[in-house]
């Protein structure tokens, strides 16, 4: 996604200070360019990355429940009734 940026930015820099791609130069100018791409990646992954997937798994981070059930004592057994809702819509509705 950053990869636009970069685009319009380069495109911008070119009409504003007039650059124009000469015979050698060009070879320099692309090793330029992926020499900042790198360091905008290595800067990007440390400081916006690391930091947003640190912040995300804390947001989903489990806790261990303090609150125990009995050996016999049967784990998520309420029944809901679901039909309810149903009875006053019409059969071609559902």
């Amino acid at each position: 996604m950053v990869h636009e940026l970069v685009h319009t930015a380069w495109g911008w820099a070119v009409q504003q200070y007039e650059l124009a791609l000469q015979d050698q130069p060009w070879k320099w100018n692309v090793v330029g360019l992926l020499a900042i791409a790198l360091g905008a990646a290595i800067l990007l992954y440390h400081f916006v990355e690391e930091p947003g997937r640190r912040w995300m798994r804390r947001m989903v981070d489990v806790k261990a429940a303090s609150a125990r059930s009995e050996p016999g004592e049967p784990v998520g057994s309420t029944r809901y009734q679901i039909d309810d809702a149903l009875e006053g819509v019409s059969a071609r509705a559902v």
